[in-house]
């Protein structure tokens, strides 16, 4: 740290640089929002495409819910009084319905559309 300036050697270094390639730094503060306004828009408009293709019944988000918190199919069939083979029927339409190839991929899409 420069005792006299109050910046840094690296900050002065970047400014140095910057107005010796004659670059203002209006300019790449600009950019930078160019750039961050871009990621922003692609993040929202992911964002907003991923819905399931049919509303999620109550007892899939029950279900779902169960699933995120780690219990085994045999387990959530004890909690609702079902056979394992109507869990396995719902956590299949579950995987339908979020387009998710495996748990992980059920887990990560709920945590993207805020069901988790």
């Amino acid at each position: 740290m420069s005792v006299h300036s109050g910046i840094s050697e690296r900050e002065g270094f970047v400014s140095a640089k910057n107005v010796d390639s004659g670059r203002s730094n209006s300019k790449n503060e600009s950019t930078a929002n160019s750039i961050l306004s871009s990621v922003d828009g692609i993040l929202e408009e992911t964002l907003v495409n991923i819905r399931p293709v049919e509303p999620l019944t109550k007892r899939e988000s029950e279900i779902l819910q169960l699933i995120i918190a780690g219990n085994t199919n045999k387990k959530i069939a004890e909690i609702f009084y079902r056979t394992e083979r109507t869990v396995e029927y719902h956590r299949n339409r579950l995987m339908r319905k979020l387009k998710a190839k495996t748990v992980a991929d059920l887990i990560r899409t709920a945590i993207l559309m805020g069901l988790a």
